[in-house]
């Protein structure tokens, strides 16, 4: 799930969403461990470029004293790792190799930076930022809430409604359109404590 982030202190007004983090470095050459949390594997294609927060607990000295900048890190190479168990219990790995950082005490230096991308343009990709805010409707035209954030869940991530109410987004029917709403065909017995 990409979450929503808008860079400040003179960076781009673009809004760019969560895609992953280094977790640490990995050999002599510069390369990293990377958790794509995102299910766009383009993100680390060669010659992507992704935005990294640094200082984000990566070194106790920048840590202790809030020091945060934006870097561009642009993607040199990318190899994903297998997976050691279940596919839905674990996060896509990569190893990293990005461009101009060449040895392990760089590479070190971005440990726990948060890494960002601007929104593919993808016609069937719903986004998080495109559905907070939009009012529920089912197939009875029954207005169920808002849209007040999505939560990841193994089967399906969750609309959580401004009345608490739970809605997968797999429900969802229909493309969103310009009306502020969220069309979703709901089995009977979801809403029976309304």
């Amino acid at each position: 799930m990409e979450e929503e982030l808008t860079p400040s202190s003179g960076e781009s007004s673009d809004k760019l969403l969560e895609v992953g983090y280094i977790a640490k470095s990995h050999g002599i050459v510069g390369e990293v461990i990377c958790v794509l949390t995102s299910d766009r594997v383009e993100r680390f294609a060669q010659g992507s470029v992704l935005r990294g927060l640094t200082g984000v607990g990566n070194t106790a000295k920048e840590s202790e004293k809030g020091i945060q900048h934006w870097e561009s890190l642009e993607v040199e190479r990318a190899t994903k790792l297998p997976s050691k168990g279940p596919s839905w219990s674990q996060s896509s790995r990569w190893i990293v190799k990005f461009r101009g950082w060449v040895t392990r005490n760089s590479a070190d230096m971005l440990r726990g930076t948060r890494l960002y991308a601007s929104k593919i343009e993808d016609s069937k990709t719903l986004w998080i930022d495109d559905l907070i805010g939009r009012q529920v409707v089912d197939q009875d035209e029954v207005v169920r809430g808002v849209v007040a954030q999505v939560e990841a869940n193994p089967a399906s991530d969750l609309m959580v409604l401004d009345n608490g109410k739970l809605v997968p987004v797999s429900f969802i029917v229909g493309e969103l359109d310009g009306d502020a709403m969220v069309h979703v065909h709901v089995p009977a017995g979801l809403f029976d404590d309304d």
